[in-house]
């Protein structure tokens, strides 16, 4: 590191070097202004924590992370979403993502963050590892053949456009089957699915009544001139049975938009994870690494919880990539 370079947190107006530092080191790739202020000013847990890294006026180095509270054995804890690590393509080499990496999580343990949890690339995992992050392989998902034609609505299913108090009551019933993860709320739910600027999500409920007894989260991925893909992005239940009806309503809903396969990230022993295999969907290995690194170390039985791999309620919805 030089003495000259400058790190310091972000400051309102530093988004216009943020996005042309992206570009520099995402190939010309775009990130709208619009994803930023979503993403790292409008989250329901709060603005993001950000460091850069400048050389006189220019941007060179960036790294943020996003406010996602997990609860953890129903108790909630702040934790952080990693997100984007930037180095301008001509400072490579020079420690700018270990120094920034160092530089951010102190300031967030500072701030009263627990852990930050994430799924780095293959180019940054050794970095995090180096700095005591807890790795967890690769991401395991369940895939299935491309849908049949989509089959009458089942009964008890519903759109939904906006997730209300229902979603809130929802999330008290099954959080305690879910184990670690993001509170399913309804705050949450509407601004990561309906308030999101660039991705379309769709969103049905199973109710009993007027009382939602789940939701299943869907998306369809359509690369330009490649045959479309479907996610099943989150999903909500009390029970096998229910779980089970929402993923053959997502399938249903996938259908329609002659998808060549379906994916869900879901633990294998969820009710989401055995519904999907009930269905015919069969594990396969991702190339995503995820892991997290406790900011508070001393804390040994919250290290212990934390680093049981398989307490973590994992879905695509967790990913910022989804």
């Amino acid at each position: 590191m030089k003495p000259e370079w400058i790190t310091r947190a972000y400051w309102p107006g530093d988004e216009v070097k943020i996005l042309e530092l992206f570009s520099a080191a995402y190939g010309g790739r775009k990130m709208s202004e619009q994803y930023w202020e979503w993403m790292f000013a409008q989250g329901p847990f709060g603005p993001g924590v950000i460091t850069l890294l400048f050389e006189g006026e220019k941007l060179i180095g960036h790294y943020a992370l996003a406010p996602m509270d997990i609860f953890v054995c129903r108790a909630p804890v702040r934790a952080l979403l990693s997100m984007t690590t930037m180095t301008h393509p001509d400072y490579g080499k020079q420690g700018i993502f270990s120094h920034l990496l160092r530089e951010t999580c102190e300031r967030s343990a500072e701030l009263g963050f627990t852990l930050v949890y994430g799924f780095p690339n293959d180019n940054s995992n050794p970095g995090f590892l180096r700095q005591g992050w807890k790795n967890f392989g690769k991401v395991a998902e369940y895939v299935c053949r491309a849908p049949g034609t989509p089959a009458r609505p089942l009964p008890g299913i519903a759109p939904i456009n906006r997730f209300e108090a229902e979603a809130d009551r929802l999330w008290e019933q099954a959080a305690s089957h879910v184990g670690i993860t993001v509170a399913r709320k309804a705050a949450y739910l509407n601004w990561r699915f309906f308030d999101h600027p660039t991705a379309r999500y769709r969103a049905h409920g199973f109710f009993s009544g007027s009382r939602l007894r789940g939701y299943v989260v869907t998306k369809v991925y359509a690369p330009e001139g490649k045959p479309a893909k479907g996610h099943l992005i989150d999903l909500a239940a009390c029970s096998v049975a229910e779980a089970r009806v929402l993923v053959q309503t997502g399938l249903n809903a996938l259908g329609a938009h002659s998808v060549t396969e379906v994916s869900a990230w879901f633990p294998h022993d969820s009710y989401a994870g055995i519904a999907c295999r009930q269905e015919g969907f069969l594990p396969r290995e991702t190339e995503t690494n995820w892991g997290m690194m406790l900011l508070k170390p001393e804390d040994e039985v919250l290290r212990g919880q934390l680093e049981d791999s398989g307490g973590w309620y994992l879905t695509m919805a967790n990913s910022d990539v989804y």
